[in-house]
Order: structure tokens, then sequence, then C-alpha cells
């Protein structure tokens, strides 16, 4: 038994559109599903329901694009962020490797965590430690973490927030835009269920009639 072929969303939608097409075009198709209940009326209902579907599917795809640049802004500037802190992290552990009270000001113990707001935060205490504790910047300043470092680096941090805020609101509208396509691929998924259907009864006789509408 032959395995039953399952079309994308786009082979689904073209397959739609070429059965309308034929349904119109071919005079043959027109009268004979007119007979069965299509008129031009009804076909005409379905086309718009198409329409529909195909617009948004084009605005998801859209949405889908949006999404994928904002992460990929996001996670090429939190990466520069990433490199740098741990860099001067190292550093400061060396300096102040007998100094408990800059190591829990600084929060040097432990690791660094992966998720996005437990690294914000560290990070911030970390050059916000430095840049308001004057006696621990001259000393990290010996190995090259210089205020302007510092300082640099909490712009940073701040620029990742906010290409995260705007890649969460992408990722939002995404997720609406592909809720209202599903919808609307699955309404006219429905219609051309019970068109071709109908079709299968009406062209039962006439199988390269019945080809032209599925193709």
């Amino acid at each position: 038994m032959a395995k039953k072929k399952y079309l994308t969303e786009t082979e689904m939608l073209e397959q739609f559109r070429n059965s309308f097409e034929n349904a119109k075009k071919q005079p043959e198709i027109a009268t004979i599903m007119a007979d069965f209940g299509y008129e031009s009326e009804v076909i005409a209902e379905g086309e718009l329901l198409l329409k529909t579907a195909r617009t948004a599917y084009d605005a998801n795809q859209k949405e889908g694009d949006e999404t994928s640049k904002a992460y990929k802004d996001y996670a090429k500037v939190k990466e520069k962020l990433e490199k740098i802190y741990l860099l001067d992290r190292k550093k400061a552990k060396v300096i102040f490797s007998n100094d408990p009270y800059a190591y829990d000001e600084l929060s040097l113990a432990g690791v660094v965590p992966n998720a996005h707001i437990n690294f914000i935060e560290l990070t911030r205490k970390f050059y916000n430690g430095l840049l308001n504790n004057p006696e621990l910047q001259s000393k990290v300043a010996r190995l090259k973490l210089t205020q302007e470092g510092i300082t640099k680096a909490l712009e940073l941090i701040e620029q990742v927030n906010l290409l995260r805020s705007e890649f969460l609101k992408e990722l939002g509208e995404s997720q609406l835009s592909r809720k209202t396509k599903d919808e609307a691929l699955a309404a006219i998924e429905l219609w051309m269920r019970d068109f071709y259907a109908v079709a299968k009864i009406a062209l039962d006789d006439k199988v390269k009639l019945m080809k032209a509408l599925r193709n």
C-alpha cells in the first residue's frame, strides 16, 4: 500500500489555488461542480478563505524572519559581553584571591549562570561593584581593567537587555501570527476537504478532470 503523501503548508496552498483555477477555467468541471452545489458564488467563498490563509501564512513567515534576526542580534551582543566579562572576572579573581570582602562584593565565587536574568544580574553587580568602589577599581586597574572598560561593559549590559526585549517582542508577535495562520489554514483545509469529497463523487467517471483538481 502506497504511503499517504503529506503536503507542506506551501504545497497545500498551491494545490488549493490550482484547484480553484481549474474549477473556474475548465467549463466541464465548472458545470458539473455547479450541479453539485459549488456554483461560482460558493467557489468565491472558498477563494476568500484561501486568500485569508495565504495572507496569514506570508505574515507568519515575515514575523518568523524578524524573530530570527532579533535573536541573532541579541545573541551576538550577549556573546560579546560574555567574553569581556569572563576575562574581567578572571582578572578580579586573581587580584582578590585573598580578599573575602571583594569576592563577595563582586560575586566571584561559584559558576557563571547561563540563564539571561541571572547572568545579567551577576555582570551588573560585578561592574557596578567596581565602578562604585574606587579602592577595588584601583586594584584591578593594574591588569588593564579600567574605568572606561567598566563603563563600556555596563553600557553593553543595557544593550543586551534592550536587544532581548526586542527579541521577546518579536517572538510574541510571531507566536500570535502563527496562531492566526494555523486557524486560517484549518478553515480552508476543512472547506477543501468537503470540496474534494463532493468532487470525487461528481467526477467519479472522469479521472482526468478529478486529477486536474488535485494537481
